[in-house]
């Protein structure tokens, strides 16, 4: 599910990961590639060990079309929500600000839930052996990438 919110570029990647349970340790498993800002950007979750716990880790990546690694997208605001059962109640974890470019074209957290929790039926975050991943974020601007350009332009800089 993709959502594009308002005038200002706002963008919600929210999608559905199956098969929580045979998630494999420090296996990324990714959502559809979505077009945003004429880059292509997708979530990335997986199992991983951080100090001696497991905990599920979300990230945000950006995987430009260009070859050479000579771009770089300032991205703001860029919030993840990890849902219960419904939409209306979930746990959300904000990160100002980022830029990102292509040696680093990605960007979250490697603890967003310990792993116990997360699986923990009473808790609510699995269901049918799914979790559902949003990350809300906004393009501020492109520098490098030409095909960027096709964002609003009051965002380009």
């Amino acid at each position: 599910i993709i959502q594009f919110l308002g005038a200002g570029g706002d963008c919600v990647l929210r999608y559905r990961f199956h098969g929580v349970s045979s998630f494999e340790m420090a296996k990324t498993q990714f959502s559809p590639d979505t077009m945003y800002a004429n880059m292509i950007w997708r979530i990335g979750v997986s199992k991983k060990d951080v100090k001696d716990k497991t905990c599920l880790a979300v990230y945000l990546h950006c995987n430009s079309e260009e070859a050479a690694a000579a771009w770089t997208c300032k991205v703001k605001q860029i919030h993840y929500n990890l849902h219960k059962h419904t939409l209306q109640d979930h746990q959300e974890m904000l990160i100002e600000s980022k830029e990102l470019n292509g040696e680093e074209s990605s960007w979250g957290s490697r603890s967003v839930k310990l792993w116990s929790e997360l699986i923990d039926k009473k808790n609510g975050y699995v269901e049918d052996d799914a979790i559902l991943v949003e990350i809300r974020f906004k393009v501020m601007s492109c520098i490098g990438y030409l095909k960027c350009l096709g964002i609003p332009e009051k965002i380009i800089r």
